[in-house]
């Protein structure tokens, strides 16, 4: 984890283990450029803890609004 200018930044398996996948998943998506990341000095990819959250917020929501269609489906 690095404090840098106000902004705590998490490496990928920071990130991984925050969502709850694999490191090879967020190096991934990181490579496809859908997760904003800086490369440290050592050629490490740092992810802003703010932006990894909210993506983790996203998919809570997402996933509640498909559990949500399902419930009304099925009455």
């Amino acid at each position: 984890m690095d404090r840098s200018a106000g902004t705590t930044w998490l490496t990928i398996a920071q990130v991984a283990g925050l969502w709850g996948v694999a490191a090879d998943t967020v190096e991934d998506w990181v490579g496809r450029g859908w997760i904003v990341s800086r490369t440290d000095h050592g050629g490490r990819h740092l992810i802003p803890e703010d932006a990894a959250r909210a993506v983790l917020e996203e998919a809570y929501v997402a996933r509640a609004a498909k559990n949500t269609t399902k419930t009304k489906r099925s009455r």
